[in-house]
């Protein structure tokens, strides 16, 4: 199994990080995505917590079986 690593601050999630995943695995470039959100240590000007952007990814990925968060 091809497993993608994503990792990014994923402030908040969106339609193109979703696409990106999409691409990749419909193109069969991978298997699975695993989405890797920072930790609240990232120097980002207003960055959300990062309990709720595992929330957010969490939702994203609900219903597909190639993607998950870590």
């Amino acid at each position: 199994m091809r497993i993608g690593v994503f990792g990014g601050s994923f402030n908040p999630p969106h339609k193109m990080h979703e696409s990106i995943a999409e691409q990749l695995i419909n193109k069969k470039l991978i298997d699975k995505v695993i989405f890797v959100p920072t930790s609240n240590f990232y120097p980002k000007a207003g960055l959300i917590s990062d309990e709720a952007r595992f929330d957010m990814l969490n939702l994203m990925i609900k219903d597909k079986k190639e993607y998950d968060v870590s």
